[in-house]
């Protein structure tokens, strides 16, 4: 199953949920929506997938304006990331979020092969 995470800037949130699905067995790429993006979302990405999955609450309208869908599953999940200073140099970021990845809000969706 190949999943697509997308936020404003394609960085923290998409980026932290992405490894964290990968970890759980699905192929996952990310990225964001505004065009000052380090990692912006390009109609091939979207192509590939075949969830989308919002991590923010207008990364949706604004993604649905600029590209085409075809079949893909769409989802919004609100994720609250906290950084933990273990020093002044090193952060580590953690997600917080009560929903269950990989049963809850992905039933019915695949892993990949």
């Amino acid at each position: 199953m190949n999943i697509l995470i997308i936020c404003n800037y394609g960085k923290n949130r998409s980026g932290y949920l992405a490894s964290y699905l990968q970890q759980k067995g699905y192929a996952t790429k990310f990225g964001g929506v505004y065009p000052e993006s380090d990692n912006m979302v390009m109609q091939d990405l979207v192509d590939w997938s075949q969830v989308i999955i919002f991590v923010q609450p207008q990364t949706k309208e604004i993604f649905l304006k600029s590209f085409q869908i075809k079949k893909q599953k769409l989802l919004r999940w609100m994720l609250k990331i906290e950084f933990k200073y273990l020093s002044r140099r090193k952060k580590i970021g953690q997600m917080k979020n009560g929903k269950n990845f990989s049963k809850k809000s992905l039933s019915g969706v695949g892993k990949t092969d």
